[in-house]
């Protein structure tokens, strides 16, 4: 889908209908902020783990996760939305912890690749950190997992299935 064209209501929507957090990895910094602060003035809890993000307030956000991997926060405190990039995902091994136990517990309920076109050495933001993103589909069995771009040639699609060990793609036809 082109930018501006609802992607982000593809799992923002079944997020917010459901308990748990979601997951959002993005290379775009600027995007992620954009987000949050969509999220945050429509009183969504939305936080962001970035590399700009100061120890303190990481240090909070992943307290408060895994509050909710123990049954320790109420509804409305919650985490819906983590939004992180796939450099914080591959350096540090503590959050990816957390999600294991957000997992074990049945807390993380989706994992969204967005500008997944930068798992692709052939896509125009090719982002080495996002090749590694095939782990998650690997150690959250039963997660699902999405990519989503607003730029995917099919040369594109391919690799990133390849890459994500994603199924195969298949043509749909109608009928």
């Amino acid at each position: 889908m082109p930018t501006g064209g609802g992607k982000s209501l593809t799992y923002q929507l079944p997020a917010l209908l459901n308990p748990g957090v979601t997951v959002v990895i993005s290379s775009l910094t600027a995007l992620i902020e954009h987000q949050v602060m969509k999220l945050r003035s429509r009183d969504v809890e939305a936080v962001m783990l970035l590399s700009t993000t100061k120890s303190k307030e990481k240090n909070q956000i992943n307290e408060r996760l895994l509050e909710m991997s123990r049954g320790q926060v109420a509804g409305d405190r919650e985490i819906k939305f983590c939004y992180v990039t796939p450099e914080e995902i591959v350096k540090d091994n503590g959050f990816l912890s957390i999600l294991h136990d957000l997992h074990l517990k049945g807390k993380l309920t989706r994992i969204v690749l967005d500008e997944a076109d930068c798992v692709s050495s052939y896509g125009q933001g090719f982002r080495p950190d996002y090749r590694k993103m095939h782990i998650l589909k690997n150690s959250f069995p039963g997660v699902p997992v999405m990519a989503l771009s607003a730029t995917c040639r099919p040369k594109v699609l391919e690799d990133i299935a390849k890459v994500l060990h994603l199924p195969p793609i298949v043509q749909g036809e109608s009928k």
